[in-house]
């Protein structure tokens, strides 16, 4: 998944702080929930 990828690749860069005791694991997974979540409540044919 993209956005799993990007996720991952901001974290080793230092982003996502507050998320450091997080495994990868965990990490990927609130990642997965939150994009699955804010895809199925935005209506992309609004713009």
């Amino acid at each position: 998944m993209r956005v799993a990828d990007a996720a991952r690749y901001y974290r080793a860069m230092g982003f996502f702080a507050l998320d450091a005791s997080m495994t990868e694991q965990q990490f990927t997974k609130k990642f997965r929930d939150f994009h699955k979540n804010f895809g199925e409540e935005q209506d992309w044919n609004l713009y």
